[in-house]
């Protein structure tokens, strides 16, 4: 009597072209009809990744050249071809467009081509799989469609309308921040010769991945329903207060008895930044987390590794924790820190950074911390490998140098970014910032004056406006360089 049938959806679109690719939303959902069952799909296209020709002195249009095709053990089924036409528009904008097929019960593999009909390099390939398997008996539930809007059609007079609503589906399976309502649409069939009594619809959301995942629902809520043939839902859920993740949408089928009868689940993605749960955790709280099974020294060692991304303020109370030796304190801070860089993978944010501290604490350290709190381990944390790397270690008059280069700084849209290191004290890897040309970084306009210190009478300038230099006789190249 059960009827426990997930089917994930997998989207792969394919460019054959490096230069463009239509950016896509294509989704399907399969339901029992009155005559025949059938998969309903719902076509997204992104105005701005396709090509609009001009069709009148103010308008453009956009059209999509579409082919699917259903498919057997590698026989083709089914085939459909159709234009998908933009609305006239004075600026590109995103459009769309339901289409249904009837099928037998069975298992389908699904290829959908959209071509972009005004550029011939641009195109998409989809391909994904269904199983339909309803019949006039068994209890069934259709797969679950998520949605961005509804109207009311009680008359089904708009193109695409279903028992009553002209439904938009959501695309690509994201809610973004100004999306606070979670819409859903299901059907229930034959719940009356199968439960013949009242029974429970319940549907819940649980976080997908990371901590946390598959455990204690983040929403749950049910709905007392009354067996019919045939039962449309369409219901909204608050999500205001659900954080950032990947989640899981569960819609589940119960007797009086609670027993499980039918469950169906799909799978969406929520971006929610201006609310952060982080700020109300508890020390109690991580205790499941990743950071629950670090031990004084690994934690102590994965905290000096940030400091030196901290604000000013927090610096002051994370010294305190190491002074008080509060590891519970530390375990949540360093908890929150990783999940608001990635609310849905903090252990994986933290693995990856640590595995590049480890690396340059030992290649930077000098034998009075960690390496990765040095100048230029500081610097190489906080942009990343530079482009290009001039040591320099015996110039006549100057101390050991470097020269790293930076390409690009993306943080702050930066091009052609110089950090000067010296080392006055000749310890291993005892190297300082002298000068740089990054925002925000140490800018020494007298930077000369303190490489080449060791022969004064060589300087030239003045030290006191920074327009000194050095005589370049020596072979000296730190300018040159730099």
């Amino acid at each position: 009597m059960k009827s426990l049938f997930f089917i994930p959806v997998f989207l792969i679109f394919i460019a054959t072209s490096t230069s463009a690719t239509i950016e896509a939303s294509i989704s399907h959902a399969c339901f029992k009809g009155d005559k025949d069952n059938y998969v309903e799909f719902n076509i997204y296209i992104v105005g701005q990744s396709v090509k609009w020709i001009q069709v009148d002195t103010t308008n453009s249009q956009a059209s999509i050249e579409v082919n699917i095709l259903f498919k057997q053990k590698g026989q083709i089924i089914q085939v459909d071809r159709f234009n998908m036409k933009s609305p006239k528009s004075l600026d590109p904008v995103n459009f769309e467009n339901i289409k249904r097929y009837a099928l037998k019960n069975g298992l389908y593999d699904i290829e959908v081509l959209l071509k972009d009909g005004n550029r011939k390099d641009n195109e998409a390939l989809y391909r994904s799989n269904i199983i339909i398997d309803y019949d006039a008996l068994n209890l069934r539930q259709s797969d679950i469609q998520l949605l961005s809007s509804y109207k009311v059609d009680s008359l089904n007079q708009i193109s695409g309308s279903k028992n009553g609503y002209f439904m938009e589906a959501l695309p690509f399976s994201f809610y973004d921040k100004d999306l606070v309502n979670l819409i859903f649409y299901n059907e229930i069939y034959n719940s009356d010769s199968n439960i013949g009594d009242d029974f429970l619809m319940s549907y819940k959301i649980i976080k997908a991945f990371g901590a946390g995942a598959n455990e204690k629902p983040a929403l749950i809520s049910n709905k007392r329903l009354k067996s019919a043939p045939f039962i449309a839902n369409l219901l909204k859920l608050d999500i205001a207060q659900l954080e950032s993740g990947n989640y899981r949408f569960i819609v589940s089928i119960r007797n009086r008895n609670n027993d499980l009868l039918s469950e169906k689940e799909t799978f969406f993605q929520r971006s929610n930044p201006d609310f952060n749960r982080l700020d109300t955790l508890s020390k109690d709280a991580v205790q499941t987390e990743f950071v629950a099974a670090l031990m004084e020294k690994d934690l102590n060692y994965a905290m000096s590794s940030i400091m030196m991304n901290l604000p000013d303020a927090d610096v002051s109370i994370v010294n305190d924790m190491f002074k008080n030796k509060d590891l519970a304190a530390q375990r949540l801070y360093l908890f929150k820190y990783w999940a608001k860089r990635n609310g849905t993978l903090p252990e994986q944010a933290y693995d990856e950074y640590m595995m590049v501290a480890k690396a340059i604490d030992k290649t930077y350290s000098n034998g009075f911390g960690y390496g990765f709190n040095t100048d230029r381990g500081r610097i190489y944390m906080k942009y990343g490998r530079p482009s290009d790397v001039t040591t320099v270690e015996n110039e006549s008059g100057a101390v050991p140098y470097e020269v790293w280069v930076y390409n690009e700084i993306a943080s702050g849209k930066q091009t052609n970014v110089r950090f000067l290191f010296y080392n006055p004290s000749l310890v291993l890897n005892g190297y300082k910032l002298l000068h740089s040309t990054c925002r925000g970084e140490i800018q020494n306009p007298r930077w000369k004056y303190d490489l080449y210190k060791n022969v004064p009478n060589e300087q030239t300038g003045s030290y006191i406006d920074g327009t000194n230099g050095v005589k370049d006789n020596f072979n000296r190249r730190a300018e040159q360089i730099f």
